[in-house]
């Protein structure tokens, strides 16, 4: 079993352990196209062959509803010492959440900005830069900021980003964030 494992991570050029492992803090999908963006292999043709090479590691599987569109498994959150919660199914509306908040990284990839993505990162670059921790959205008592995105931009700024979901009010989804994240705007004006 153990060799079986160490030929699957034969497999994992630097590439696409990076690929595997931006995916996975993304929210665990991806579509076909998306992974051709991610420039996983030189050519259209290659993109399918690598993500068929994954998808019988055990490394991707195909969504059955989208043909096109894998999710990691938990062969690859066990590899790579992540969040298992990547690797569940989800419906229709988070799988698109999700394929949507890789389109924006892909989008996102040329500005001048870095992407935070480790949860407890997140957290300690927003207390590291002076916000108090009860100004942090909390569940459950802890901080929580997994499906936000966070952004260092080139001057030094932190940028706090949520996707869209489709079948929502965006009215709603405005006053939502601006609930979750109002008490750290008004620490951000205090500073000046």
């Amino acid at each position: 079993m153990a060799e079986y494992f160490q030929d699957r991570l034969a497999l994992l050029d630097e590439r696409l352990q990076t690929f595997l492992k931006t995916i996975l803090h993304l929210g665990g999908y991806c579509t076909a196209e998306q992974a051709r963006r991610f420039e996983i292999a030189a050519s259209a043709t290659r993109v399918l062959a690598r993500l068929r090479t994954l998808e019988r590691a055990g490394f991707l599987r195909r969504v059955a509803v989208y043909p096109l569109v894998y999710q990691t498994t938990g062969s690859t959150t066990r590899l790579l010492e992540m969040d298992r919660r990547a690797r569940r199914s989800h419906n229709a509306e988070t799988v698109l959440n999700r394929l949507l908040a890789v389109d924006f990284y892909l989008k996102a990839r040329g500005w001048p900005a870095e992407f935070v993505f480790d949860h407890d990162v997140k957290v300690a670059t927003l207390l590291d830069d002076g916000c108090p921790r009860n100004a942090v959205p909390h569940r459950g008592g802890h901080p929580y900021l997994w499906e936000e995105l966070v952004l260092w931009l080139a001057g030094g700024r932190i940028v706090i980003a949520v996707v869209d979901r489709q079948h929502h009010s965006p009215f709603w989804q405005l006053w939502g964030f601006a609930k979750r994240f109002g008490s750290l705007a008004s620490v951000a004006s205090l500073r000046g």
